[in-house]
């Protein structure tokens, strides 16, 4: 018997190339590598039966229909690389870097045991997000956002020490490293290794160096780079550090939302077939556009979060060659179910459970057919868009019952942070659906409730039914 050695599912890659226009690449694009989970994009065309009578008791030949493609994709949720799914969904985001940062007012206050609590007015930070306190005798360093923190003050693990502020004191978005008491290094091709121990920084990401005699800047970290050592792209200058010189995170605020065009893209999967992968065709589905994106968190889920993506493509093809003049890589660092918070009207749900969101969008695949294009769409149009969200919380009071009932209109805010990085999905104003709000007795456990949202836009500030707010270093997704 014949011997074979099947094609395996991890040495397979999948890329992203954003069109120029509907079904056209640009010269020498470039793509960008992307994680997923599953790849389930096909397509190809139907046979057509033919009825015609010509006096056999047997089917005539058939004739090929039109060609028809897409599938579905799951990625995980990357700290840089969901800003690639979101420009998928939404094309290019509106970024702005983040350089504010909110002082400190009146005196510290002890919560409880190991808990401060910071007055900072309109500090604007999440749960569980990583901040830097800087000015102050007592409270100098790297905290993380508790959950007991308000609109106006920051709750963190500390010893509590009476203090007086005098609104100079700052708390930044991530955490100040020190440089190590050492030297630079030369790396050669006009890259600099300095050294700072457990860093912490992924490549990709941007930082400022400050402090120094020669390195002062704004620099992106490189891929070289390991655990204790930052390399970035510089002229080699010979310098002993002395360990006060300092790096730090630079932040940016990329914001995407839906609109009536959507971004189109060609998706390229390459599939080694042979141990040699001397053989290693792509497969080319091209003027895709995303027919529906979802996920689904639950608190109780372990691992990375993840996207599901529904896309209606043009063709899918076999190609000998890559599409790409390029590939671009993030660093694969992940959002997790765990570390989030849900907001429903601006009051945070400690009672969640899990949430989800799911945008779909109607294309219009019965009039991209045109004649002279041999059975492929030549447009894809969009017809309409569904926003809704889920979610399912312990039964402790009425409130989410009396606004559902009330049809109270609020803002649905479902986010996920890793240290100074978060995404927030946000439909600016939604209502709970009355029916189902009921609290269920399922045996001895806990009272849950499980409510469906709807989304919808009227009049609010974004001029969008949903939208996308990630947080992260880098500068641009153009």
């Amino acid at each position: 018997m014949a011997s074979f050695e099947a094609a395996r599912g991890y040495k397979s890659t999948v890329k992203v190339i954003f069109e120029s226009a509907y079904r056209t690449r640009p010269d020498n694009p470039e793509a960008v590598l992307v994680p997923v989970l599953d790849c389930d994009l096909d397509g190809g065309r139907s046979l057509v039966a033919d009825k015609s009578i010509l006096g056999q008791f047997a089917p005539s030949k058939p004739s090929q229909g039109n060609m028809t493609a897409g599938g579905s994709i799951r990625m995980t949720a990357g700290l840089h690389m969901s800003g690639i799914i979101m420009k998928m969904l939404c094309g290019l985001p509106v970024t702005t870097e983040i350089t504010a940062a909110p002082t400190l007012s009146g005196s510290p206050v002890k919560v409880g045991p190991g808990l401060v609590k910071l007055p900072c007015a309109g500090h604007g930070f999440r749960h569980y997000t990583q901040v830097t306190v800087r000015g102050t005798t007592n409270y100098d360093g790297v905290y993380i956002v508790q959950p007991e923190s308000g609109a106006d003050d920051i709750v963190i693990e500390a010893i509590h020490v009476d203090e007086a502020f005098a609104g100079t004191e700052t708390v930044k978005r991530g955490a100040y490293r020190k440089l190590k008491a050492a030297a630079a290094v030369d790396k050669g091709d006009g890259l600099v290794g300095l050294p700072c121990e457990a860093h912490g920084y992924n490549y990709g990401e941007n930082i400022t160096v400050t402090g120094t005699t020669g390195y002062d800047g704004n620099y992106v970290v490189h891929a070289s780079s390991t655990a204790d050592e930052i390399v970035i792209e510089s002229v080699f200058a010979d310098e002993n550090f002395g360990g006060a010189e300092e790096v730090a995170s630079r932040f940016f605020r990329h914001l995407f939302k839906t609109s009536d065009r959507l971004p189109s893209f060609t998706v390229e999967e390459e599939i080694p077939v042979d141990a040699a992968e001397n053989n290693a065709p792509f497969w080319l589905s091209e003027g895709c556009k995303i027919s529906s994106f979802s996920y689904s968190s639950s608190g109780s889920t372990e691992g990375a979060l993840d996207f599901s993506l529904n896309a209606t493509a043009a063709i899918c093809r076999n190609a000998l060659e890559t599409a790409a003049g390029s590939v671009k890589k993030f660093a694969h660092v992940n959002f997790t179910h765990s570390d989030g918070e849900l907001q429903l009207g601006g009051e945070k749900m400690a009672s969640a459970i899990s949430s989800g969101i799911n945008v779909g969008f109607s294309l219009d695949t019965t009039n991209g057919y045109t004649k002279g294009s041999k059975g492929t769409l030549t447009c894809l149009n969009e017809d309409d868009i569904t926003i809704g969200a889920s979610l399912s919380c312990h039964y402790t009071d009425t409130k989410l019952g009396e606004k559902a009932a009330d049809g109270v209109v609020m803002d649905f805010v479902d986010s996920f942070i890793s240290k100074g990085s978060q995404i927030s999905f946000i439909l600016p104003e939604s209502q709970i659906e009355p029916k189902g709000t009921k609290p269920k007795i399922k045996g001895p456990s806990g009272i849950t409730i499980e409510a469906q949202v709807q989304g919808f836009q009227e009049n609010n500030a974004y001029e969008a039914p949903f939208v996308a707010e990630l947080i992260n270093g880098i500068a641009s997704y153009a």
